[in-house]
C-alpha cells in the first residue's frame, strides 16, 4: 500500500500572512502540530509559493483539515505599506517603505529601486515614476523573499540590475533637530595636616543639529584655591555636502590636509567627507608611561590642555584625544600623591605611515591661539592640498601650500603600501619654507611593517638650519633662542611575540638640537602568560632635557580569579622603591571596583591604602577613589556622559553624543536596554533613550534587549537598521504589545477532554490547536474576544477560562482550566 502524500506543489500566488511580533503565534502553532505529527506534514519544491494539502490524509492523522488552508501559503506582508529593511544579494541595505498588493505581492516603483540601489529597467522608460510593477517583469530570474516577522525583504537579482553609481543624498535619511551636552567633570581633594585643598575641572561640549547643520563648542573650566580659569577650545558649524562628497566647516577649524595638518584657523575648511576623521586618526598620539600610585594625567600641546584622566597604579596607555597640530611635541604631567613629574612625547611618534586620502582640501582665515600673537597682529592664512592615486600602484601622491603674511611653504608627499609576505607602509614629506629665519627645508619620513607576528616602525624628522615651521616662525623670540630648535628627531619601535618567551616591545626616541644638545627616551616591555597568571615587566629611561636623567622599572604579576584579578608589583623610580598589592573586579556588567595597599621603602613611611569604584549608570558613568597614608587623604571623583535635548525632553546618556546621534523610543517602557554601536543605553521613565553615535552613510543597528522587557510584553521588531546622513537626528520607534498567554486543560461540558488536533480560533483567526488530553496553549487572550474550538461539521464551542491567581509580570504564561460550551 502506497502512502498518500500530504501535499502537492502548485504554483500560484506569492507570499502569505503577516506576523510582526516576536512572539510569532504561527511558530507556536507549528510547534504544537509537530508534537501531533509523526511524518512530514508537507513536501514541496522550494521554488513553489503555494501548496495543496491532502485533506483526507490530514484527517487520518487526527489533524483538522482546515489546516490545509492555513499552511497553504508562505509568509507574506498584509496589503498596504510597510517599513522594511531590504537585503539585496545578501547585502543589507536601507530601510524603506514598500507597498504590497492584495495577494501580498511586492509593488515596486522608482522610489524603491532608488533606495534599494537597483537600476531602472530600460524597458520601463515609458512608465511614470509613481507607477508600480512586479520585479520579475523586469528581471524574470529575480527572487523575492519576504520575512514579515522581522520586517525584512530579501531580494536576489542579476548583477546587471545593481546600481553602482555614487550614493546620492536621497539614499539616506536626513534632517531632524536636537541639542547636546557632553561633559567630563572631576574633583580632587587633598587633606593633610589639618588643611584641605580641593580643585575642580570640567570639560564640556555643547551644540545642536538642525537641517543637516551641526554646531559645536568645546570649553574647559577649572577652579582651585589659586583662582578660576575658563578656556574656550573651539566652536564651529559644519555641514556635509553628500553630492560633492565634501564636508564644510566654518568657525574655529583646523586644517586637515595630508601635508599641513592641525593648523588652528578662524575661518573656513572644505575637505573630503571622510578626510577629517582620517586626519584626526592618522595624527593620533599614543602616550605611555608608568604611575607609581593612582595619578591624574594631563596632556598639553603648545600650552593648551588636550586631555586629562585618572589612571590606577602601574603602566598606562592613553589615546583617542584630538591634537592641536601634528608638529608640536606633547608635554605630559603625571600628578601623584608625592608630587608631579613631566615627560615629552615627540611629534615624530604621533602617527604611522598611512595612505593619504585622495581628494582636495582648502582652508582659509586667520591664525588663532598662540600663533595669533605674532608680531604685526593676527595673520591671515590660506592652505590647500590635493592628493591623487598613482595609476597601477598602491600609492598616493600629494602636494600643497601654506601662505601667510610672514610665512610661505610648499610641500610634496608620497605614500605607498607594499603587500606580500610582509606588508609595509612608507610615507615621505618634503617641505620648503620661507620665513624670518630664512629659507629652509624639512624632511619627514615614516615606515612601518608587519610580518609573521613581528611589527616595527620608524620615523624621522630632519630640518635645515634656516627652516622653521609656522609656529616657530611667528613667535616673538630673540635670535638667541634659534639654536635651541630641534635639528632632527626620530622614533623607532619593535614588537614581537613567541609562544615560549612571551611578548616583547621596545621603542626609542632620540633628539638633537642645533646647539649640539641631545636627549632621548627609551622604553621596553615584556609580558608572558604562565598558566592563568600574567607576568609583565617594563623599563623607561629619559636622558638629557630639562630634568636630566630619569629612570624607572616595574615588575608585576597578575592572577585572574573569576570576576576578580589580583596583582602585585614592584617599582623603582628616582631611587624610590614601591611595592603594591591590589585587587580589582566586577560585581556586574556595570559596576567595577579596585582596592590596593602600597608600601614605599624609605624611613618612617607607612602603607598607603586606596579604594576605587566605577559604575555605568543609565544616566552617566561615575567613578571615585580614595587613598590614605601618613595622615594624608586624597579623594578623586569623576562623572562623564551626555545629554540630548529633543522635542521629547531632556534625555541622559552614559556615553558622549557624537556628530550624528538619534533618539529611540520603546513606547512608554522604562529601563529597557538598547544595544548600539557606542554601547548600551537605557530608556528613561517615558521610554526614551539617546543613541549616542550613528555612523553616517553606513548601516547602524539598534537592538532591543528582550530580557529587559516584562515577560508579558512583545516587541514588534527588536532590530532597527539606520541609514542616515551626517548631522541627522533620526527617531527610532519600537512598538510593543502586552500579551496574556494562557495554558489550560480544556474539556467539554460533560467533562470529556477536547479531541486532539482541533483548531482554536480567536476572532475567527486560527491561533492554536488542541494537544493531547485537551491541553491548549493560547498565545494571547484579548479582553472581549471569544476563544472558540472548531469541533468539525460546522460546529464550534466557546472556551470559558478558569485561571489560577494571576501570575507576576515575570511569568511567561498563566495556567488554569477551561470548559468548552456550545
Amino acid at each position: 500500500m502506497t502512502a498518500r502524500p500530504l501535499a502537492r506543489a502548485r504554483r500560484g500566488t506569492q507570499d502569505t500572512h503577516q506576523t510582526g511580533l516576536i512572539r510569532l503565534p504561527r511558530t507556536t502553532l507549528v510547534a504544537a502540530l509537530a508534537s501531533l505529527v509523526h511524518a512530514p506534514v508537507a513536501s514541496a519544491d522550494p521554488g513553489t509559493q503555494a501548496m495543496e494539502f491532502d485533506r483526507r490524509a490530514l484527517a487520518a492523522r487526527g489533524l483538522d483539515p482546515a489546516l490545509a488552508e492555513l499552511f497553504r501559503h508562505e509568509p507574506r506582508f498584509a496589503p498596504g505599506t510597510h517599513r522594511v529593511t531590504v537585503t539585496v544579494n545578501g547585502r543589507t541595505g536601507a530601510q524603506l517603505h514598500a507597498r504590497f498588493g492584495e495577494e501580498g505581492q511586492l509593488l515596486a516603483d522608482m522610489a524603491l529601486l532608488r533606495r534599494a540601489r537597483l537600476r531602472w529597467p530600460a524597458s520601463f522608460d515609458h512608465m511614470d515614476d509613481e507607477a508600480t510593477f512586479d520585479l520579475r517583469d523586469a528581471w524574470p530570474q529575480a527572487v523575492i523573499r519576504p520575512e514579515p516577522g522581522t520586517q525584512q525583504l530579501h531580494l536576489v537579482v542579476p548583477e546587471d540590475a545593481l546600481d553602482d553609481s555614487p550614493v546620492d543624498a536621497v539614499d539616506v535619511e536626513r534632517g531632524g533637530i536636537g541639542g547636546l551636552l557632553n561633559y567630563t567633570l572631576s574633583s580632587s581633594t587633598i587633606a593633610a595636616g589639618g588643611n584641605t585643598r580641593t580643585s575642580y575641572s570640567a570639560y564640556t561640549e555643547t551644540g545642536f543639529n538642525a537641517a543637516g547643520w551641526m554646531f559645536r563648542s568645546r570649553q574647559s573650566m577649572s577652579a582651585d584655591p589659586g583662582g578660576k580659569r575658563l578656556q574656550f577650545q573651539d566652536s564651529y558649524i559644519e555641514r556635509s555636502l553628500p553630492r560633492r562628497r565634501a564636508l564644510l566647516r566654518l568657525g574655529h577649524v583646523s586644517s586637515a590636509n595630508p601635508l599641513f595638518t592641525g593648523i588652528p584657523i578662524n575661518g573656513v575648511l572644505l575637505v573630503p567627507e571622510s578626510a577629517l576623521a582620517v586626519a584626526e586618526a592618522s595624527a593620533g598620539a599614543l602616550v605611555e608611561g608608568i604611575a607609581s600610585s593612582e595619578a591624574r594625567i594631563e596632556i598639553h600641546q603648545a600650552g593648551v590642555l588636550l586631555h586629562t584622566t585618572l589612571v590606577p597604579p602601574g603602566p598606562f596607555s592613553l589615546s583617542g584625544f584630538s591634537l592641536r597640530n601634528s608638529t608640536t611635541d606633547l608635554d605630559v604631567t603625571v600628578h601623584e600623591h608625592d608630587g608631579e613629574r613631566t615627560f615629552v612625547v615627540p611629534a615624530s611618534s604621533f602617527s604611522r605611515a598611512t595612505l593619504a586620502r585622495p581628494g582636495k582640501t582648502f582652508a582659509a582665515g586667520q591664525l588663532r591661539d598662540t600663533v595669533a600673537h605674532a608680531p604685526g597682529g593676527p595673520q591671515a592664512v590660506v592652505t590647500a592640498s590635493t592628493a591623487w592615486r598613482l595609476p597601477k600602484a598602491d600609492a598616493v601622491a600629494s602636494s600643497g601650500f601654506l601662505l601667510t603674511g610672514q610665512y610661505r611653504a610648499v610641500a610634496i608627499g608620497l605614500d605607498q603600501i607594499t603587500r606580500g609576505n610582509a606588508e609595509m607602509a612608507l610615507s615621505a614629506r618634503l617641505t620648503a619654507a620661507s620665513s624670518r629665519v630664512g629659507v629652509g627645508y624639512a624632511l619627514d619620513m615614516r615606515a612601518n611593517t608587519r610580518m609573521n607576528g613581528i611589527s616595527a616602525y620608524f620615523g624621522m624628522l630632519r630640518q635645515s638650519a634656516n627652516y622653521a615651521d609656522l609656529y616657530t616662525a611667528l613667535q616673538p623670540r630673540d635670535d638667541e633662542w634659534l639654536p635651541t630648535r630641534t635639528r632632527w628627531q626620530a622614533s623607532a619601535g619593535l614588537a614581537f611575540s613567541t609562544s615560549r618567551l612571551g611578548s616583547f616591545n621596545v621603542s626609542w626616541s632620540p633628539r638633537r638640537r642645533f646647539d649640539g644638545q641631545s636627549s632621548s627616551h627609551l622604553s621596553a616591555g615584556w609580558s608572558h602568560r604562565v598558566g592563568r597568571s600574567l607576568l609583565t615587566a617594563s623599563v623607561q629611561s629619559t636622558q638629557g632635557g630639562a630634568r636630566g636623567t630619569d629612570r624607572s622599572a616595574q615588575l608585576s604579576w597578575a592572577l585572574p580569579l573569576g570576576n576578580t584579578s589580583v596583582r602585585s608589583s614592584a617599582r623603582k623610580s628616582r631611587g624610590t622603591e614601591t611595592f603594591t598589592v591590589d585587587a580589582s573586579g566586577r560585581l556586574d556588567s556595570q559596576l567595577a571596583w579596585r582596592t590596593s595597599v602600597e608600601h614605599i621603602r624609605q624611613s618612617e613611611s607607612s602603607p598607603r591604602f586606596s579604594v576605587g569604584a566605577g559604575r555605568m549608570t543609565r544616566r552617566a558613568h561615575l567613578s571615585g577613589s580614595a587613598s590614605h597614608s601618613q595622615g594624608n587623604t586624597h579623594i578623586n571623583l569623576a562623572a562623564s556622559g551626555g545629554l540630548a535635548l529633543h522635542r521629547y525632553g531632556l534625555i541622559f546618556s552614559p556615553q558622549p553624543l557624537q556628530d550624528t546621534f538619534g533618539i529611540a523610543q520603546v513606547d512608554r517602557r522604562p529601563g529597557v536596554r538598547l544595544e548600539t554601536d557606542a554601547g548600551s543605553v537605557w530608556t528613561n521613565r517615558r521610554g526614551f533613550a539617546a543613541i549616542p553615535r550613528i555612523r553616517p552613510y553606513v548601516a547602524t543597528r539598534v537592538q532591543v534587549d528582550g530580557t529587559t522587557l516584562p515577560s508579558k510584553v512583545d516587541v514588534h521588531n527588536a532590530v532597527y537598521s539606520l541609514h542616515v546622513a551626517r548631522g541627522a537626528v533620526p527617531k527610532v520607534q519600537f512598538r510593543t504589545q502586552e500579551t496574556r498567554r494562557v495554558y489550560v486543560l480544556a474539556t467539554l461540558e460533560h467533562g470529556q477532554p477536547l479531541e486532539k488536533g482541533k483548531l482554536v480560533l480567536a476572532a475567527g483567526q486560527i491561533v492554536s490547536a488542541v494537544a493531547e488530553r485537551g491541553r491548549i496553549f493560547i498565545p494571547n487572550v484579548e479582553p472581549g474576544v471569544p476563544i472558540e474550538v472548531q469541533l468539525g461539521e460546522g460546529q464550534r464551542c466557546t472556551l470559558e477560562l478558569a485561571l489560577e491567581t494571576p501570575a507576576s509580570n515575570d511569568a511567561f504564561f498563566e495556567q488554569g482550566t477551561a470548559i468548552c460550551r456550545p
